[in-house]
């Protein structure tokens, strides 16, 4: 795991001499620099028990209880409204989605914590139901469909891991994956989708209406991505082997869009990217980027939960499967967004790769002290 996230990283520099803006592109390099550095090899190197990693924890749920406390106080003041908590998260969180997607890191990794505390310390389990409680409400007040998703998929992750069924689940998800692209792309079958630009709509007063809305493909934002995706898709065939450059998806994607696709958002002022984190390195960093990402995730996916069968410590175990569904959670939304640039979201994508990497080292170290 550790090796491919060096390799991805090797690329990205020798994308540089053929990125269409080498300015964004070494910023970028910088970026992942500092990313790597701290987020990789000092999360490796200080992590060094058990009693590390439930320390890590607390920290990271504690300061995350934080900011949901005060952005609940505020939606509460506003009476929960689903209009205005893009604004009211957007003060610590960026948006809803950032907010609702740490969320979902938290929720694994309180849950598997307070399985590993004494019965006896009551006060510790207290206030770990407490934070649980907080963030699962949090996360259903978010109003983020992809973060609902992604718990549901944790939830039966979990189930798989126990039952040692990953890799199938895996082999079976890439190979619709696989079949739905090629299908969309025979006889440009992906023209059915396009949507009306006059009847997409972010909401029609409540989350109802939101959730209908995106039932029958009238939602702006999911839209939006579609918009994005087809974008990115003409991308792709224009430079297929080396892609645009790392962090050069924006603007460069408009040149591509197709108008059929267009909503009433598309102008993004925001300027964020494709909303989908592996159309991102197929865009910018070319089939080599993209099969390292999606070798990158199959691998913790598979590795992480033969690592979770092997560990038999049972406080370690739970861990490991709170750092596992934390990744889990984080790479069903990177389906529908792109995270791994990100302060709050690429950060943890990282170190739950880079403690897993850790906690296969102790399994190792103890069969060898073992024999």
């Amino acid at each position: 795991m550790i090796i491919i996230l060096l390799l991805l990283y090797c690329w990205a520099v020798f994308e540089y001499p053929f990125s269409i803006d080498k300015l964004k592109t070494i910023k970028y390099i910088i970026a992942k620099t500092v990313y790597y550095l701290v987020f990789l090899f000092l999360t490796f190197s200080i992590i060094r028990s058990k009693r590390d990693l439930k320390k890590f924890i607390y920290a990271y749920t504690g300061g995350l209880f934080i900011g949901v406390f005060f952005t609940i106080i505020l939606h509460a003041i506003d009476g929960f409204s689903f209009e205005n908590i893009n604004y009211i998260s957007s003060i610590i969180f960026v948006n809803h989605v950032y907010y609702a997607t740490v969320i979902g890191i938290g929720i694994p990794l309180t849950w598997f914590l307070m399985k590993t505390t004494p019965k006896f310390s009551i006060k510790q389990t207290l206030y770990l139901k407490f934070i649980l409680f907080l963030f699962l409400f949090a996360l259903i007040t978010s109003y983020t469909r992809g973060s609902w998703l992604a718990l549901i998929i944790c939830i039966i992750f979990y189930q798989l891991m126990n039952y040692r069924k990953v890799t199938l689940v895996i082999a079976m998800s890439v190979i619709l994956v696989i079949s739905s692209v090629a299908y969309l792309f025979t006889n440009d079958n992906y023209l059915d989708f396009a949507s009306d630009y006059t009847t997409t709509i972010f909401h029609e007063g409540d989350i109802e209406g939101h959730l209908a809305a995106t039932y029958s493909m009238k939602d702006v934002s999911g839209m939006e991505r579609v918009y994005r995706w087809v974008a990115g898709a003409n991308m792709v065939k224009e430079k297929p082997i080396m892609g645009s450059g790392p962090g050069t998806f924006y603007p460069e994607y408009k040149k591509f869009a197709i108008d059929r696709f267009r909503t009433y958002v598309s102008d993004n002022p925001e300027q964020s990217t494709t909303h989908n984190n592996f159309l991102l390195f197929l865009t910018e960093q070319g089939l080599v980027g993209f099969f390292l990402f999606a070798s990158l995730v199959i691998m913790v996916f598979i590795r992480g939960s033969k690592i979770y069968n092997e560990t038999s410590d049972p406080d370690l175990k739970h861990l490991t499967a709170g750092f596992y569904l934390a990744f889990t959670s984080i790479v069903i939304c990177m389906i529908f967004s792109d995270f791994t640039e990100s302060d709050k979201v690429g950060s943890f994508f990282l170190v739950s790769i880079t403690i897993l990497a850790k906690i296969n080292q102790w399994n190792k170290e103890g069969q060898v002290k073992s024999l």
